[in-house]
């Protein structure tokens, strides 16, 4: 059967799961296009052909061919679009103006608070090049964090759906960044609410679907600490920052330049670049 709609998306990033959630919850057919983040090229986000269609440059985007290829980028407005596309009785949007309002509202603290200080607590932790440099910056986003919870917190006591009192696209779009919370160490113990509404979201069987099809890179980072070391040292294989990438290069070994890191053996690394700082 073709595809309804096309998502453009990249494993490694959470916005796009969030769509392949949705869709996967509406049983859409659909196809997944990898686009390679801040690479011009054929398959890459920058490209001519790609920035027509999203002029951000960036992942998710949605072409639903149900609709004359209609498109749309920016993930709270495709969540938006495909429940009143497909779902026009407001099970997941709202069926009042009142549910509209409270379910706009809780899209927008995501999108405008939650999701951008996870979001930098997530580049600093994984990507950023002298992340044991300055403690304070990632202390000062966890302090963010935690104070937004203290709302999620509270209005988990009473309902266990963050808008409503059934599950709508504000929970969808809180999945994918809230189940990065064991990856970037917070603290869950003292938010037991919020513990217990992470692992409503992950037995959905829409998530399992999305994540087992779509986007095992990101579930890897979902993994507690503990487990995601132990496959590490299993592997002998260990996130690297380094700055010069062309002795990798030279030496058969591929960077990503849009994760700013490589996967090679601890021991190799160090016969060829005595100088890299390793850490897991």
């Amino acid at each position: 059967m073709a595809p309804q709609v096309t998502l453009f998306s990249n494993t490694g990033v959470p916005n796009p799961a969030k769509i392949a959630i949705f869709l996967e919850e509406l049983n859409i057919e659909y196809e997944v296009i990898h686009r390679s983040l801040g690479k011009g090229g054929p398959d890459g986000a920058q490209s001519a052909q790609y920035l027509e269609l999203n002029p951000m440059g960036k992942v998710p985007a949605i072409v639903d061919h149900t609709n004359n290829d209609f498109s749309v980028w920016e993930s709270a407005a495709i969540l938006l679009y495909l429940a009143e596309r497909f779902s026009p009785d407001g099970k997941y949007s709202g069926k009042t103006l009142e549910e509209r309002a409270v379910v706009s509202q809780w899209l927008l603290f995501d999108a405008s608070q939650l999701t951008p200080n996870i979001y930098e607590l997530h580049v600093y932790k994984r990507w950023h090049p002298v992340k044991d440099l300055d403690p304070s910056i990632n202390e000062h986003y966890k302090t963010e964090i935690y104070d937004l919870w203290s709302m999620l917190e509270h209005r988990l006591e009473r309902q266990d759906w963050m808008a409503l009192d059934r599950m709508t696209i504000v929970d969808i779009a809180l999945i994918p960044w809230l189940m990065l919370s064991n990856f970037l160490r917070l603290d869950l113990k003292k938010h037991p609410n919020i513990a217990t509404y992470i692992g409503r979201l992950e037995a959905l069987p829409s998530v399992k679907r999305a994540y087992n099809h779509h986007f095992n890179e990101l579930a890897q980072s979902s993994m507690e600490a503990a487990d995601r070391k132990r496959d590490l040292i299993r592997d002998n294989r260990w996130e690297s920052t380094i700055q010069n990438t062309s002795i990798l290069r030279k030496n058969g070994f591929e960077f990503d330049y849009n994760m700013h890191r490589t996967h090679v053996r601890v021991d190799e690394l160090l016969k060829i670049c005595p100088n890299a700082r390793v850490g897991g």
